[in-house]
């Protein structure tokens, strides 16, 4: 039993089993040499293998972990692959009698649908929109695409060498050939060449896998393993030429000579269908979970009795199924006929989650569950969340940076951006006076009440931000707060605004509205970028940088406005003054926005919000927050205190302007009358 729920069995410890994973019934006589789940368009799912012992054999798996032996076919000779139909109900068989055979489940019938000259070392199913076919790869050096329906090619296209291996993720096909020869092919259309690659490993490639981007949900490169124990990740369009790299695996420390290790073929690459990870199955009797893009192992099994052969995951990525039997990496002299072949069934959605995230629920209720994972779930999972205390590498600008440096970019990104905005909406204050005389048309009381309005839609928005601020992540909402600040800015530099008091409130609405998320934002920024011991010293240091703006107004305000100009011109050159004010502004604005568009950096795994996510936010869900929330003695203090801070500031904001004025006319009439 591998945990709790539909399991009722505890597979029994064996030496054969370290893992203590499940063991498939009724196994192959020989090594298994393929293997296959069923297509995700059946329900249930469907294994299959082929083995050197002539046959391919048909397991159900069931949700309680057990197999169901199904059926069986043979053919005359060993078989080399094997794969499904896209609906299901077909197998195709390639083996050393240089036949493809397909094996109708339903009748539990075979006929012969591809041929070759020598062995067949690969079979696919290619499901195009205009065609399907299955694409055969053989040692007689050529590539062969076959309609079921018929017994000639469709098309026969020549290898440099014999095919060793080969995947298909439509529209790309990626063959290996000896002599280190690596072919992609374009599937669309009629399949064609695109690039014939130099193998980024020094010894012959024994397996080849596909993987997908996983934004694009498209195969962009591909995973090769070899003999010398070594992995390559290639992209076909690399976007940086950090992108491409290997990686050493299956290798063990010589116990008897120092510094020398045990190298072992790797006999089988699998990507995660859904999580983009991937597993290694080798010949040192071991398998492994990697992060290609963290570049991190993830998991490392126990040593088994035999080498692993093959390796497979079925269509959801909750089972990992391998099969141990000796491959003769060492010779005949360690064949050991006792030791028949096996196949293991493994959960494994938790542990080929990429390092950079974690699941919901938390810890706490994570520890409620038995000490094993279900085999299968019924439902995937998809809700990620970013890890706390280990960034890995950060994605930015498109080629990997640490992350102390990103860290760096971002909170100087953000700090630039608080800074020129509280600059922007603190200006009035600074150039009261001087804007009073400059338009006639405006009063104290339109001035006194710009202040009123950021606390207005603080009040209003900062719910609504907040929950934006979760779903769509840091850099879109400060992305829509610097285009507020440049239009707030933009609407002040209109002509028509200075004889026309409802533009300048509109100006402070906008301003006002960009700034309601200052405080969200920096929280966010410290809670997804800086480690738990450093995020109170990033979210001050963000906040007094910012604080800073407006400390700024009242030193550059009145150097670049002066009310002290006399004679009938003194208007005209204060309004002057001011439009160049106001156009500094909206520069600055217009600047830290294209800065935050193209510079601000995206977390390597943000914040995903799929429906069951969303349904946490639902409106029941929502009410039972603001309950508890209404409930809390803290809460109600937290906002007396505000509100009676709120209640003493705004005044003096209101007062202070008009008073200091006063205080210069009285002190400007006594120099004149001579006191």
């Amino acid at each position: 039993m591998l945990g709790g729920g539909l399991f009722s069995n505890k597979p029994v410890a064996a030496p054969t089993n370290p893992n203590k994973d499940f063991e498939v019934t009724q196994p192959p006589d020989d090594t298994v040499s393929a293997m296959a789940f069923s297509p995700a368009t059946l329900q249930q799912n469907f294994l299959i293998a082929g083995s050197w012992d002539n046959s391919v054999r048909c397991w159900e798996v069931e949700q309680s972990g057990k197999t169901v032996p199904k059926s069986m076919q043979s053919m005359t000779m060993p078989i080399l692959d094997v794969c499904w139909s896209d609906d299901g109900t077909k197998v195709f068989m390639a083996s050393c009698d240089k036949q493809v055979k397909c094996w109708d489940l339903g009748s539990n019938q075979t006929v012969q649908v591809a041929a070759h000259d020598a062995p067949i070392k690969t079979c696919h199913w290619v499901k195009a929109p205009s065609y399907t076919c299955i694409m055969t790869g053989s040692w007689d050096k050529t590539l062969k695409f076959w309609d079921v329906r018929s017994s000639v090619p469709m098309m026969t296209i020549n290898l440099p060498e014999r095919a060793y291996c080969a995947d298909v993720d439509y529209p790309m096909a990626v063959v290996g050939t000896a002599s280190r020869g690596i072919v992609v092919y374009k599937l669309e259309g009629k399949p064609e060449m695109v690039k014939s690659v130099d193998s980024p490993l020094k010894y012959q490639h024994r397996c080849v896998a596909i993987f997908r981007d996983k934004k694009k949900q498209s195969p962009t490169g591909f995973g090769l393993g070899s003999v010398e124990g070594r992995v390559a990740i290639h992209y076909i369009q690399p976007q940086s030429s950090k992108d491409n790299f290997t990686f050493k695996c299956h290798r063990q420390n010589n116990s008897g000579t120092m510094n020398v290790q045990d190298i072992y073929a790797v006999n089988d690459i699998k990507f995660h269908p859904i999580h983009g990870t991937l597993a290694t199955v080798g010949s040192d009797a071991t398998f492994a979970y990697w992060d290609k893009d963290a570049r991190t192992k993830l998991k490392s099994s126990e040593t088994l009795d035999q080498p692993i052969t093959k390796c497979c995951f079925n269509s959801n990525g909750q089972i990992f199924a391998y099969s141990t039997g000796y491959d003769w990496s060492k010779g005949h002299e360690y064949n050991n006929p006792a030791k028949k072949p096996q196949i293991f069934l493994k959960p494994c959605f938790e542990d080929l989650k990429p390092k950079s995230i974690q699941t919901f629920p938390s810890q706490a209720a994570a520890s409620l569950l038995n000490e094993n994972p279900p085999l299968m779930k019924t439902k995937v999972s998809k809700q990620y969340a970013i890890d706390e205390e280990s960034l890995g590498l950060i994605c930015f600008d498109k080629s990997p940076i640490g992350p102390t440096r990103t860290r760096f970019i971002v909170i100087s990104i953000m700090s630039t951006t608080f800074l020129i905005q509280t600059f922007s909406q603190s200006i009035w204050s600074a150039i009261y006076e001087p804007a009073l005389l400059a338009f006639p048309d405006w009063t104290r009381r339109s001035l006194s009440l710009l202040p009123v309005w950021g606390n207005v839609m603080t009040a209003v928005l900062v719910l609504p931000v907040c929950l934006m601020v979760d779903k769509y992540g840091l850099k879109v909402i400060l992305s829509c707060s610097c285009f507020f600040f440049t239009l707030g800015t933009a609407v002040r530099c209109m002509p028509s605004m200075y004889s026309c008091t409802l533009c300048l409130h509109l100006s402070a609405v906008c301003l006002s509205v960009g700034s309601v998320v200052t405080t969200p934002l920096i929280l966010t920024m410290s809670s997804q970028w800086f480690p738990k011991d450093e995020r109170n010293m990033a979210s001050g240091l963000c906040s007094a940088v910012s604080m800073l703006g407006s400390a700024a107004t009242y030193i550059i305000g009145p150097m670049m406005v002066s009310a002290t100009s006399d004679g009938p011109s003194s208007r005209f050159v204060i309004r002057i003054q001011i439009m160049h004010m106001m156009y500094t502004c909206l520069g600055l604005n217009a600047f830290v926005t294209f800065m935050v568009c193209l510079l601000f950096p995206k977390h390597t795994m943000p914040l995903s919000y799929n429906e069951s996510t969303k349904s946490h936010q639902s409106a029941c869900k929502l009410f039972h927050s603001l309950k508890t929330l209404v409930m809390n003695l803290e809460m109600w203090c937290l906002v007396l205190a505000l509100t009676l801070s709120n209640t003493i500031l705004v005044p003096w904001w209101a007062l202070i302007p008009s008073t200091f004025s006063k205080i210069h006319v009285s002190s400007v009439n006594s120099v004149i009358d001579g006191d």
